[in-house]
């Protein structure tokens, strides 16, 4: 009797036991096989440790087989009409899958054993089937597809994760620290999707860098832009700051993405004083090698965009938009150099931390229907314990006051020239007299002993035509001086 006819439907002591959802598919010509098959397996079936699939039609098998990638196991018979069971393992090779075949065969046929094995095949069965036999020799053979699936599957995940990895890379690269780096590769999302977020943003421009280019050597202008470059990355990056744009002389930055962080008003403030208090010592490295002194004007503002990755399949970015991209940039433009700035929205952020110079004033700015507060920040207190000086502290009376003219500077075209006297001077600020009438902020140019200094008004009484004026570039002598 065949073994298949004996035992009932169970299997035995010492029988093989399925791991579940064994997929299996077997092909034979001979249609009671099918129900030989099914008698045995008839509980694993049942209790749905096994997925039984059967054809007579080896053609019709192979397009199951194509269309059916979870297969684990085929158990084929060999002589069979229309497609031999050697071509059929070598087609299912072929799909380069995980998928193990086991031949059926008469006994002692060791001429097609051998030639199936060297197809591909994983084991071979004789006819008539030992039940147990089959079975242990299924088991095997899932657990080896299993083993194989799992690596196919932990290799693509890598691929995977080194791609997205190379990703963020490439998105971010040198514009975050290490330590939002290597949050991002640790993260599931990587970069993230686009999302609105409250976000802190902060500008910072070199006050009159184009005026200071034209004195100098090209190689001296981008020596000195680069040193100040690196000197404000290295200060923003350390308060996880992401920069996103450097354009010339000027730096857009914000804090709060790619990674969460809800302080990012109080980092950005402290970025910005870090950065002005760190010029000092940048500008006495560039007057040993002769170059310019430089002053930065920063503008800090609090308020909502869209963050997200765009750009091009060529070059992608991580970026930022909305109105609160628009209006740090105004904000910014209204600085004095040494000067931060910062919006009503960050003030609030920043509570009793924040340290300013004197009460709020209102700037009109282009885009913008109604005037914006924005506030002086001199110092943050505790923990930070940060604090500018005042850029006026230091000045020394001229006696008697110096003659010099003054004229304004509108859209880079400088006006007419007005007679001025210098009262106190230092290398970061004048209080003259003169009778050209000014607005604080009112970017002007004094020419004084042959220099041009270009500057911004910071004050304007005109009760005695007295103003202060902020250095913000010397630009050399002037033409035709001595």
């Amino acid at each position: 009797m065949d073994p298949m006819e004996q035992g009932g439907d169970d299997p035995g002591e010492g029988e093989e036991e399925l791991a579940g959802a064994v997929q299996l598919l077997v092909v034979d010509d001979e249609v009671d096989m099918e129900s030989l098959f099914r008698l045995r397996f008839r509980r694993d079936i049942r209790d749905g440790r096994l997925s039984f699939r059967f054809f007579n039609d080896p053609a019709k098998a192979l397009d199951a087989v194509a269309e059916d990638p979870s297969l684990e196991v085929i158990i084929t018979d060999l002589n069979m009409p229309g497609i031999h069971g050697l071509d059929l393992i070598e087609r299912v090779e072929t799909l380069d899958r995980p998928v193990k075949v086991i031949v059926l065969t008469a006994y002692g046929d060791i001429q097609n054993i051998r030639a199936a094995m060297m197809r591909g095949a994983f084991d071979f069965l004789m006819k008539p089937l030992d039940v147990e036999d089959l079975r242990v020799t299924l088991a095997k053979a899932v657990a080896i597809t299993r083993r194989l699936r799992a690596g196919l599957d932990a290799a693509e995940r890598a691929r995977m994760l080194g791609e997205r990895n190379r990703f963020v890379e490439e998105v971010f690269g040198r514009h975050v620290s290490k330590d939002v780096m290597a949050h991002l590769l640790t993260s599931p999302s990587g970069h993230g999707i686009s999302e609105r977020r409250e976000l802190t943003f902060l500008m910072a421009d070199i006050r009159g860098f184009s005026h200071m280019v034209e004195s100098m050597e090209p190689e001296d202008a981008i020596a000195a832009l680069n040193s100040y470059l690196q000197a404000a990355t290295e200060v923003i990056l350390s308060h996880n700051g992401t920069v996103i744009e450097i354009l010339g002389d000027g730096l857009l930055v914000f804090f709060g993405a790619p990674v969460e962080d809800p302080k990012s008003p109080e980092h950005a403030a402290c970025a910005a004083l870090e950065l002005q208090l760190a010029m000092e010592q940048l500008n006495a490295r560039h007057r040993e090698k002769g170059y310019p002194e430089m002053a930065v004007g920063i503008g800090v503002h609090t308020g909502a965009a869209v963050v997200g990755t765009i750009g091009s399949s060529l070059r992608q970015k991580y970026a930022a938009l909305g109105r609160s991209v628009n209006l740090v940039a105004r904000i910014e433009e209204q600085t004095l150099g040494g000067q931060v700035l910062v919006s009503g929205a960050t003030l609030d952020a920043l509570g009793p931390l924040a340290v300013t110079s004197d009460t709020p004033y209102e700037v009109r700015l282009k885009g913008m229907a109604a005037p914006v507060p924005v506030h002086d920040l001199i110092g943050l207190g505790a923990p930070y314990d940060l604090q500018l000086a005042d850029r006026f502290s230091d000045l020394v009376e001229v006696d008697p006051p110096r003659e010099a003219e003054i004229a304004l500077v509108l859209n880079n075209r400088i006006s007419r020239m007005h007679p001025a006297k210098i009262h106190a001077a230092s290398h970061k600020a004048l209080r003259l007299v003169s009778d050209l009438s000014a607005d604080r902020l009112d970017e002007v140019v004094v020419v004084d002993e042959g220099r041009e200094l270009f500057g911004k008004v910071s004050a304007f009484e005109p009760e005695n035509s007295e103003m202060l004026v902020a250095i913000t570039s010397v630009a050399g002598q002037r033409n035709g001086a001595t």
